[in-house]
């Protein structure tokens, strides 16, 4: 076999090992997708008006969520301050009273 037949067969058998992983995951239908389909019915106009209206509930919803578990206020820590002065935020998780009397409970019996 000469040079130039050895990389055609060489470049047939690149060609085939990158095809048939595509040809076997070609979708017959035969299984149930957890995507949404793209195909959609609805003007653009429509849709647009139908989450505008629902974006203040939503709103309005998640930062009721957010606050339930973070302190959001504006609560400046005393004496920090970034480099060029701004105040530095102190907040974060909100401490849940049960949640600590849970974990505090085994430590104070091993002290």
């Amino acid at each position: 076999m000469t040079k130039s037949q050895k990389l055609t067969c060489s470049a047939l058998f690149a060609g085939l090992i990158a095809i048939v992983p595509a040809v076997l995951s070609q979708d017959n239908g035969s299984h149930v997708s957890s995507y949404m389909p793209v195909d959609i019915h609805e003007a653009f106009a429509s849709i647009m008006a139908r989450m505008s209206a629902a974006k203040p509930e939503i709103m309005r919803r998640q930062k009721t969520l957010l606050g339930q578990g973070y302190d959001v206020g504006n609560h400046a820590a005393q004496g920090v301050s970034m480099p060029r002065g701004k105040p530095v935020q102190r907040g974060g998780p909100k401490e849940n009273a049960d949640l600590v009397a849970f974990l505090a409970g085994p430590i104070r019996e091993e002290v």
